[in-house]
């Protein structure tokens, strides 16, 4: 016994141990240890997952960062192609400006709402991502609902900060309204998190 030879111990049973799988006794963690699962004979509560069950989760947060890597290296090429297809179209129709930290004779039409096909193009990947990231609970009965919510809030955050973008290329806001308009795109987020903690 493990209090042998201990006054303080003397007549402790049992030592617990908490951790992030949650509290077990000690001899239950050296049993997970030695086994990594719980069989039917043994009264001993285990509650450390299966190796098997450790390498598929690994398998699949490894097959998630790969599409996500892969999506990645997409959407930049993409962007990359449609900003050179964009420039034309924007000078044609005066959406642009002249870079201020040229010489005056080196200046040139450089146009202004660009961020507009980045943000774009990041917000279509967002949308790709949604089903990667919650697929395999899918299959199971237990969806989590509130990091898809949290993860709706975002997404409808990034898309007030990108109409706030374009509509002050266009129309030159004062300070002041870029000062309110932020604090408004930022309610969604607000309230999820207020409300669900």
């Amino acid at each position: 016994m493990l209090a042998t030879g201990l006054p303080r111990l003397a007549g402790v049973r049992e030592v617990r141990v908490a951790s992030g799988f949650g509290v077990y006794s000690w001899r239950g963690a050296i049993f997970c240890a030695l086994f990594g699962t719980k069989t039917r004979s043994s009264p001993i509560h285990c509650n450390c997952k299966p190796v098997t069950e450790k390498k598929r989760e690994g398998r699949k947060m490894l097959a998630t960062l790969g599409a996500v890597a892969l999506l990645s290296i997409a959407s930049y090429f993409i962007t990359m192609k449609y900003i050179l297809e964009f420039i034309p179209i924007f000078n044609e129709r005066k959406m642009c400006g002249k870079d201020m930290c040229k010489r005056k004779e080196d200046q040139r039409p450089v146009p202004e709402p660009m961020g507009v096909i980045a943000a774009g193009i990041y917000l279509i990947a967002l949308f790709v991502l949604i089903p990667l990231q919650f697929w395999e609970w899918t299959l199971s009965g237990s969806f989590p609902h509130l990091k898809l919510l949290a993860y709706l809030s975002g997404l409808i955050s990034i898309c007030a900060a990108i109409l706030l973008g374009f509509v002050d290329d266009m129309l030159d806001l004062r300070w002041r309204h870029k000062l309110v308009f932020p604090t408004l795109s930022s309610l969604p987020l607000l309230l999820v998190f207020s409300t669900y903690g």
